[in-house]
C-alpha cells in the first residue's frame, strides 16, 4: 500500500504537465474503490489526502479502529467534521493548490469544496489529472490483487457449476440468480460484483436484461453472466447453455461467438492495441448473416470496479501491458429470438495471456 502512494506521486510528478509545485499541493481522494486501493480499507466513507511527504486517512467512529489496524501506512485520524479536519491538513503543509478525482464528484458537493477552498485562500484546480494518473496505476495489478481476483473467479464458477446440476423446466430465472447470489457469499464471496444477470429464450437477445419471473422452457437458450466480489476484488463471466435441445441455427450462431472469442484471445499480448483486439472478434461476425448483432465492446477491464481499465473497443488506442486483467466477451443478440455471449477473464502476460475461467465452453445441453 505504501507503495502504491510512492508510485502515485511519482507518476503525477513524471508528468506535471501544469508544472506544479509537489511541495505545496494536495491530493484529495473521495471515490470507494480508490480509496480502497490506496489504503486498503473497505468503507462507505473516508477522505485520503496525499501531500509530498505526508498520506492521511480521514474517517469517522464507525472505522476508527479498523482503519487504524489495516492502514498503518497512513496518518489515520478520526473526525467528527471532515471538513474542519482538512482545513488543519492544508495550513500543516501550507498547501496552495488542491486537486481532486473529476470523475466521481456530484455537482452539489462540487460547489461546496469549490465555497470551502475559496475561503481558505487555496486554488482548487479543475484539471484532469488524478483520475488518469491512478487509472494507469489501477489497470496494472499487482501479485496480491491478481490472487484476488483469481478467488474470485473460482467462487464464482464453483456457484455456477453447482447451480447448472439443479437448472430444470419450470425454475426461474430469478430463482437460479438467487441461488448464484447464494452460493457465492456461502463460499466466501463478499457480495456479487454486479447484479447477476439470468436470462432464457428471447429475453437472453438483452445483452444486459435483468432477471424476471419467467420460467425455463425446453429448447431455450438460458444466458449466465456472473461475477463474485473477492476483498474488494470482482471476477465476471457468461455462459450460454441450452435446454434439453437446440436449433440448428441456435447451434450456428454458438459456434460464430466462439469463433470470434478464439480469434481474440489467440490475439492478446503485450504491445497489442485493444481496438485490434476487437476487430479481430468483431470481423468473424460482421462476416456472417449477423452483421450489426454484435453491438458492445468486445472487453473490459476488471479490478476493484467491475468495468475499469483498460477498453477493449473499436475505439480505444490503449495497449495491452503485461498484468492488466481484461474480459473478452463477444456476443450475437438476435431481437426476439435469442442471444448468445461467451465470456472469459484473462490476464494479460509477456508471451500472451493466462485464462482465470476454467469453465468449458463446448454447447452445454442440459
Amino acid at each position: 500500500m505504501e507503495q502504491k502512494i510512492d508510485l502515485f506521486l511519482k507518476k503525477i510528478k513524471a508528468n506535471n504537465s501544469l508544472n506544479l509545485n509537489i511541495e505545496n499541493t494536495a491530493f484529495i481522494i473521495t471515490s470507494k474503490n480508490n480509496r480502497l486501493y490506496f489504503s486498503g480499507l473497505n468503507s462507505s466513507e473516508g477522505i485520503l489526502i496525499v501531500t509530498n511527504n505526508e498520506a492521511y486517512l480521514l474517517v469517522d467512529f464507525r472505522y476508527f479502529e479498523m482503519a487504524s489496524k489495516i492502514s498503518k501506512h497512513l496518518k489515520v485520524i478520526l473526525v467528527n467534521d471532515f471538513f474542519n479536519s482538512i482545513k488543519d491538513i492544508l495550513i500543516k503543509h501550507n498547501i496552495k493548490n488542491v486537486l481532486l478525482e473529476n470523475e466521481f464528484i456530484s455537482l452539489e458537493k462540487y460547489k461546496k469544496i469549490k465555497a470551502f477552498f475559496k475561503d481558505l485562500s487555496i486554488n482548487l484546480m479543475e484539471e484532469n489529472i488524478l483520475n488518469p494518473a491512478i487509472n494507469a496505476l489501477r489497470e496494472i495489478k499487482t501479485e496480491l490483487e491478481i490472487k484476488k481476483i483469481k478467488i474470485a473467479q473460482e467462487i464464482s464458477e464453483y456457484a455456477f457449476n453447482e447451480v447448472i446440476k439443479e437448472i430444470k423446466q419450470s425454475v426461474t430465472e430469478k430463482e437460479i440468480a438467487a441461488k448464484l447470489d447464494y452460493l457465492m457469499k456461502k463460499s466466501g464471496a463478499l457480495s456479487q460484483a454486479f447484479e447477476t444477470i439470468v436470462l432464457s429464450g428471447k429475453n437472453t437477445s438483452l445483452p444486459h436484461g435483468i432477471p424476471t419471473g419467467k420460467k425455463i422452457e425446453s429448447g431455450d437458450f438460458v444466458l449466465i453472466d456472473m461475477g463474485a466480489n473477492f476483498e474488494g476484488y470482482c471476477s465476471d463471466m457468461t455462459r450460454t447453455l441450452a435446454i434439453k435441445n437446440v436449433t440448428a441455427e441456435q447451434k450456428r450462431v454458438y459456434n460464430i461467438v466462439l469463433k470470434a472469442q478464439e480469434k481474440a484471445l489467440n490475439l492478446l499480448n503485450v504491445g497489442v492495441k485493444a481496438k485490434d483486439i476487437d476487430k479481430s472478434a468483431r470481423d468473424v461476425i460482421e462476416e456472417t448473416e449477423y452483421k450489426g448483432k454484435f453491438g458492445h465492446a468486445l472487453g473490459h477491464g476488471v479490478g476493484l470496479d467491475i468495468h475499469e481499465s483498460p477498453t477493449l473497443s473499436p475505439k480505444s488506442d490503449q495497449i495491452l501491458k503485461e498484468n492488466m486483467v481484461t474480459t473478452v466477451e463477444p456476443g450475437i443478440y438476435i431481437e426476439n429470438k435469442f442471444g448468445v455471449r461467451i465470456e472469459d477473464m484473462v490476464l494479460i502476460k509477456k508471451d500472451g495471456y493466462q485464462n482465470f475461467t476454467r469453465v468449458s465452453k463446448e454447447l452445454m445441453i442440459i
